[in-house]
């Protein structure tokens, strides 16, 4: 369980940095920056949440469930990013992208975290 925590309070840490570099980039009168970091705040914000959901109800291996969420929401990510370059909605490919390449570090983070059965 300490490495679930350990792994929730990196996300937070990540999401807390996105939004300061976000409300820097405003101030900045860089918008599309800071819509940009907005985003990846708001995917780790999901994992975090995600996480603490699966430590909870799952406190035997909350791994599994966190492991079967980032598949799962990938897969949906990677079909909106589909969908978004069909029809030509380069500021949805734009969004769908930064999404994925931000679930792609969580990813690896989980793998170094928590992907081995002795993290639990």
């Amino acid at each position: 369980m300490k490495a679930i925590a350990q792994f929730i309070e990196h996300l937070e840490s990540e999401k807390a940095s996105c939004l300061v570099r976000a409300n820097d980039m405003a101030e900045d009168y860089r918008v599309d920056e800071s819509n940009i970091e907005k985003i990846k705040a708001n995917v780790f914000g999901i994992f975090a949440t995600v996480s603490r959901v699966a430590g909870e109800q799952f406190p035997d291996n909350p791994q599994t469930f966190i492991r079967r969420k980032i598949d799962s929401i990938t897969k949906e990510w990677q079909a909106s990013l589909s969908q978004a370059e069909w029809s030509d909605n380069y500021t949805s490919v734009l969004v769908e992208r930064v999404k994925l390449d931000t679930l792609t570090i969580i990813d690896e983070t989980y793998e170094r975290m928590l992907g081995g059965s002795d993290h639990a």
